[in-house]
């Protein structure tokens, strides 16, 4: 797209905004729904795009991708009207004479700048919450996901008009495009460096901007939030990132295997038994990291507990042999024999169910961050 065609495009977008027809919480519903059936129709193709660009298996793009943008449209298509309503609020003493309320507005044509890690959910979660509150919205997809940005742009044109919704596609000339233009409002997810050329930018027109920039998952709880559930997702994202980071580990020494190969005839049964094994193994000592990240704010602490308990089971039989049969080490010994124990295999699930129970409920008990 050309510098004209993006200015262009903006205001047939600001023109139709001031129309107000996205002021109906009806027509903003009835949008959100219209998207929800559009991911759905094409939920195989998503998937078969994040693949062709990331990699991702079915099940990583569902639950790291197109599975949390429908929770997140549910929520809406649940939670918009009462998110529009007018509220009645404290009317100050010299006023007496007066009415005072809280009116939720939008903002108007908002610009939508989405990296390639995770190229549906960070594109696709951000409109839906523009187009709840009744904004217009164009969409920056990163030109290094070109399958998931073209099947994106495809979605979006059968869904909407251009002069509600836009795709614009392209690399740091389209940027730059867009960014030399006014707009109500911009969310950004991507580097330290580009966010600060995005601030730079809507500084020179006081637009107000959501930067989502490089960081170590911070993760901010508000006071209004149901705490219970809250700790059960933060320990859940933790666990299973750091099993799929485990997983890759595994999957990466697989090439073994295959050298062995070439040499003999390795056994396959083993050698999965064996990946199975670890798996287990290393899913309780990750239980038991994250339960000790838990209860200390200082995570040098947690790392020398996890790394405490590591030596004690690793060394615990040759400490007495009545604790042979508690330590985790001695449990996994039988699975590189091809040996599939259901106690063993019984053992290990227990042992991390425990400990993640046990950081769910350390963190429940938190009520406050200090």
């Amino acid at each position: 797209m050309t510098q004209a065609e993006i200015k262009q495009l903006i205001q047939k977008q600001r023109i139709f905004f001031h129309s107000d027809a996205t002021l109906d919480v009806e027509y903003r519903i009835h949008a959100l729904q219209k998207l929800k059936a559009c991911i759905l129709k094409y939920e195989n193709e998503i998937n078969i795009a994040i693949r062709a660009d990331l990699g991702k298996c079915a099940f990583e793009s569902y639950m790291c991708e197109t599975g949390l943008v429908l929770s997140e449209l549910t929520y809406m298509l649940k939670h918009t009207r009462k998110f529009s309503k007018e509220r009645t609020v404290r009317t100050p003493l010299a006023h007496f004479h007066s009415r005072s309320y809280q009116k939720p507005s939008p903002y108007g044509v908002t610009l939508i700048m989405s990296p390639w890690n995770y190229p549906f959910m960070l594109t696709i979660e951000p409109l839906i919450d523009a187009l709840a509150a009744g904004n217009t919205a164009i969409l920056k997809p990163s030109a290094y996901s070109a399958h998931t940005t073209a099947l994106i742009s495809r979605m979006i044109q059968e869904c909407f008009d251009e002069k509600y919704v836009a795709v614009v596609t392209g690399g740091r000339e389209e940027n730059n495009f867009l960014l030399n233009e006014h707009f109500d409002y911009i969310f950004f997810t991507g580097s330290q460096e580009v966010g600060k050329e995005v601030m730079r930018h809507a500084s020179n027109h006081l637009t107000p901007i959501t930067l989502e920039l490089g960081g170590k998952s911070p993760c901010i709880v508000h006071k209004s939030a149901d705490i219970r559930l809250a700790a059960k997702r933060i320990v859940f994202g933790k666990f299973l990132a750091a099993i799929c980071v485990l997983l890759i580990t595994e999957l990466l020494t697989f090439i073994y295997y295959f050298i062995l190969m070439y040499f003999g005839k390795p056994d396959f049964v083993s050698s999965i038994v064996t990946l199975g094994g670890f798996l287990l193994l290393g899913a309780a000592y990750i239980s038991f990291g994250m339960f000790a990240s838990s209860i200390t704010e200082n995570q040098v602490v947690a790392a020398i507990l996890t790394i405490g308990f590591f030596i004690l089971t690793w060394f615990l039989p040759d400490i007495n042999e009545i604790f042979s049969s508690l330590s985790l080490i001695n449990m996994f010994d039988k699975f590189p024999s091809g040996q599939i124990a259901l106690s063993e295999i019984v053992t290990f699930i227990s042992f991390t169910l425990l400990f993640v129970a046990l950081t769910i409920i350390v963190l429940q008990r938190r009520k406050s961050v200090k």
